[in-house]
C-alpha cells in the first residue's frame, strides 16, 4: 500500500485529479468520483480522506502553470480504468428474466412472473441493450470499425499525441494516421501505426476527403467508419459505449456538442438527438457505410475544391450542407463524447467554442449506459 499522497510525482491527468482539477481547469465532478481513483490507485482509506480534506477541488484557468502537454501526459490510466470498468458493470438481467433459464425458473415459481418481468425490461430499454451486445458477439465477436486520424506535421509534439493516448483509452488504439505535408513518415514511425502522408501539401478538406475515401477502400465492409482529427480527448471506453447505442436511419453521428446544440437538449435527457443542423466542428465524426458512400459520392463535396475561398477549409460545413442536401441529419451528444483542445487552428480558423457538457477525461464512457 502506498501510504503517502504526492501529487508533484505524477503526471498528466493523474497529477490533476490528485490535486482536484481536470486538463480544461474545471474541478472535478464530485468528491466521490476523486476519492474512488485515489482508492484504486493503492491509497489507503485513512489517507485518502485526509489527503481530500486538505486539497479540495478547485478550478483553475486552462493557462495555469501546470497545464500538462503532451510529454506530461505519459502515465498509463489502467489501473482506474480497471476500477471503474469493475464497479459499472454492462447491465444485466440478473433477477429479471431476461434469459430463458431465469424466465423459466421464475413461471415455475410463479406462473407468468417470467413473462411479466420480460416485459418490464423492455420497456426500460435496458433488454435492448442487452440484445445488441448479445447478437454482436452471437455474429462473430464484435461491430466492425475502421477509423484513423486526419493531423499536420506542426502538431507532432503536443496534440497530435495526446488525441492517440486518449483515444487508445477509449478503444480506438490503432488507428490510421493521414498526414499531410509531411515530406515522409518518419517522424511517425514512433507511434508505430500506418500512416499515410500527402506531399505537397492538399489542405483540411483535401487531405480529409481522401482520407476517408482510402478508409473506405480498405475497409469497404465496416459497420462504422470514425474520422477524427489531431486536437481532442474523449472518455475511457467510448468505443464499447458507442456500439450499445441504436445508429439513427440517415443520419450520422458528431462526437463533438457545441454549446448552440446543447441548449437544444430536453432538460435532464441524455443520449442522442438532433442538431441545428449547422455542421460545428469536425473533430470526430462517426457514419455508418451507407453514410460514407452518400457522402464521397455527393456532387456536393465533389465540386467544393472549384470554391477559390471555401473550398479548401470549413471541412465541417461542407459534410453537414452534402448531408442535409441528401435528405440525412447529424445528431449529437449529451453530455459531449469529446473535448476540443486545438486553441490555435492549422487553418487560422477561429477557436472552436468548448463543449459544456463534457465530463472531463477521467469520466468512464460505460456511466452512460442504462443502470439497472
Amino acid at each position: 500500500m502506498v501510504d503517502t499522497i504526492d501529487c508533484k510525482s505524477l503526471k498528466g491527468r493523474k497529477r490533476d485529479i490528485c490535486r482536484g482539477y481536470n486538463s480544461f481547469g474545471q474541478s472535478v465532478l464530485t468528491e466521490n468520483k476523486r476519492r474512488r481513483w485515489l482508492l484504486s490507485w493503492g491509497h489507503t482509506p485513512e489517507i485518502v480522506e485526509e489527503h481530500l480534506a486538505n486539497n479540495p477541488s478547485q478550478e483553475l484557468p486552462p493557462d495555469h502553470e501546470d497545464f500538462p502537454t503532451a510529454e506530461k501526459v505519459e502515465q498509463d490510466l489502467a489501473p482506474p480504468r480497471r476500477e471503474l470498468r469493475k464497479r459499472k458493470r454492462m447491465p444485466t438481467n440478473n433477477g429479471c428474466g431476461g434469459c430463458s433459464k431465469r424466465k423459466a425458473a421464475l413461471n415455475r415459481l410463479i406462473p407468468g412472473a417470467g413473462d411479466v418481468v420480460e416485459k418490464l425490461t423492455t420497456v426500460t430499454g435496458i433488454k435492448a441493450v442487452v440484445d445488441r451486445l448479445a447478437a454482436r458477439k452471437a455474429g462473430g465477436g464484435g461491430m466492425k470499425w475502421a477509423y484513423g486520424i486526419t493531423t499536420v506535421p506542426s502538431r507532432i509534439d503536443e496534440l497530435f499525441p495526446r488525441t492517440l493516448e486518449s483515444l487508445k483509452l477509449a478503444g480506438f488504439d490503432t488507428p490510421w494516421i493521414y498526414v499531410d505535408g509531411a515530406e515522409n513518415d518518419e517522424a511517425y514511425k514512433q507511434f508505430e501505426l500506418n500512416v499515410t502522408v500527402r506531399n505537397p501539401t492538399i489542405r483540411t478538406h483535401g487531405n480529409w476527403v481522401l482520407s476517408l475515401y482510402e478508409m473506405y477502400i480498405r475497409t469497404p465492409d465496416a459497420d462504422r467508419y470514425c474520422m477524427f482529427q489531431d486536437d481532442f480527448v474523449t472518455y475511457p471506453n467510448l468505443r464499447e459505449y458507442l456500439e450499445t447505442c441504436e445508429y439513427p436511419d440517415n443520419g450520422y453521428w458528431n462526437l463533438y456538442t457545441f454549446p448552440e446544440n446543447l441548449r437544444l437538449c430536453p432538460a435532464g435527457y441524455e443520449g442522442w438527438y438532433r442538431s441545428n443542423q449547422r455542421g460545428r466542428g469536425a473533430v470526430a465524426l462517426v457514419m455508418s457505410l451507407d453514410a460514407v458512400t452518400t457522402l464521397i459520392g455527393h456532387d456536393h463535396m465533389i465540386q467544393r475544391p472549384k470554391d477559390s475561398k471555401r473550398g479548401h477549409k470549413a471541412v465541417d460545413g461542407g459534410i453537414v450542407t452534402a448531408f442535409k442536401k441528401a435528405g440525412w441529419r447529424e445528431y449529437v451528444h449529451n453530455p459531449s463524447l469529446v473535448q476540443h483542445t486545438g486553441i490555435i487552428s492549422s487553418m487560422s480558423n477561429k477557436r472552436h467554442a468548448l463543449a459544456d457538457s463534457f465530463r472531463g477525461e477521467e469520466f468512464d464512457a460505460l456511466e452512460l449506459l442504462p443502470s439497472e
